[in-house]
């Protein structure tokens, strides 16, 4: 499973949205699942999915899915 496949399936599990819903702009308005609740068991979803390990300032910039990507770039995960 590639990175992206990750992610979509953490998307998934976590908000109940299918691969492909989503574009780098989307965030909690255009979300209808992406609660402040739903938001924390995305970020502890890919901490898990990744190995990776978020600072507040990270979580702060999480805001939207291109936010994500660009977190996640940050520690090494690419985006093909």
């Amino acid at each position: 499973m590639n990175n992206t496949e990750k992610l979509n399936s953490a998307l998934e599990r976590v908000l109940g949205v299918q691969p492909g819903q989503l574009d780098d702009n989307a965030d909690k308005r255009s979300v209808p699942n992406w609660d402040s609740f739903a938001g924390l068991m995305l970020i502890a979803e890919l901490e898990k999915e990744f190995g990776v390990q978020f600072s507040i300032a990270e979580v702060d910039m999480m805001q939207t899915l291109g936010g994500i990507k660009k977190c996640l770039t940050a520690h090494g995960i690419d985006f093909v």
